[in-house]
């Protein structure tokens, strides 16, 4: 490990939301700040970040896809409360359009829709239905958890959205029962045992993306050096391969130029070479004479 992966850990961010209408106590927040910082990130080798969040439209357009720019992530996870649950509830999809119901400053999006880019829906990348096998199997006392495809059409739902539509691969979000139903300290243990359900699937992705990046650079690598020894076998005298920078070191109109140059540099070679060709067959021919 590098002295840069030691200074700079990928980030975890855990949000909950602020007070609205019936929740003064907003159970998520109250949940998310307890959850174990030190523990988690000693566990993961993270740096953890809880932050709560305004329930208003435009304090998530504002601050949800700044969280993305400026942390980039390794595994995002909003929490919210909602009224009717018994159960943590880990929300499957969200959609785009819908949000009629005023937020805490009584407004809606415009035209009811969430502005960030993508599908009508989007659908998270992690296995909701195994973390949710898995941690039932394993669960924080009087504790469960249930999957759900209705994330409420309200700031949860537009939340998610928002982070959705940045990376669905590493977004998750969950509702949480009012406080009345699961303390605080609970819901912080599910929280937290939620999060190592999610960093575990999110490692094994990230190794087999690795795993396909490098068998895709040996794949390359073999196949230049192949199509180098066919050429090679039928005539070395006048065949080069040229390993060329990706286009993100390289504008091709750079790479296209330095080709035309070595192009150029080699024609001088065999040039050469065949005009001494031609004088030593024109030798041999006179002196078979």
């Amino acid at each position: 490990m590098s002295d840069l992966d030691l200074m700079f850990k990928p980030i975890v961010l855990v949000t909950g939301f602020g007070p609205f209408l019936n929740h003064p106590l907003n159970a998520s927040w109250e949940a998310v700040k307890l959850m174990n910082k030190e523990s988690i990130e000693k566990k993961h080798n993270v740096e953890l970040v809880q932050l709560e969040i305004p329930v208003t439209y435009e304090n998530v357009d504002e601050f949800v896809p700044a969280l993305w720019d400026t942390h980039e992530p390794k595994l995002m996870i909003h929490v919210g409360v909602s009224g009717i649950a018994d159960s943590i509830t880990l929300e499957c999809q969200a959609h785009r359009k819908g949000y009629q119901r005023l937020d805490y400053f009584d407004k809606c999006p415009a035209n009811h829709a969430c502005p960030a880019t993508g599908a009508l829906r989007i659908k998270t990348r992690l296995d909701v239905e195994k973390i949710c096998k898995e941690f039932n199997d394993d669960c924080p006392p009087e504790t469960n958890a249930i999957v759900s495809l209705d994330a409420g059409r309200y700031l949860c739902e537009y939340i998610y959205y928002t982070s959705l539509s940045v990376d669905n691969t590493r977004t998750l979000f969950v509702h949480v029962p009012d406080v009345n139903k699961y303390k605080s300290e609970q819901t912080a243990r599910a929280l937290e045992v939620i999060l190592d359900l999610c960093m575990k699937q999110i490692t094994a992705m990230d190794a087999a993306d690795s795993m396909t990046e490098n068998l895709q650079s040996k794949c390359q690598v073999y196949l230049c050096e192949y199509i180098y020894y066919t050429s090679l076998s039928v005539d070395n005298t006048r065949t080069l391969f040229v390993h060329v920078p990706d286009v993100n070191k390289y504008k091709s109109e750079q790479t296209a130029r330095a080709l035309e140059v070595i192009l150029d540099l080699c024609m001088k070679q065999i040039t050469a070479m065949d005009a001494a060709d031609s004088m030593t067959e024109n030798l041999q021919s006179k002196c078979q004479v």
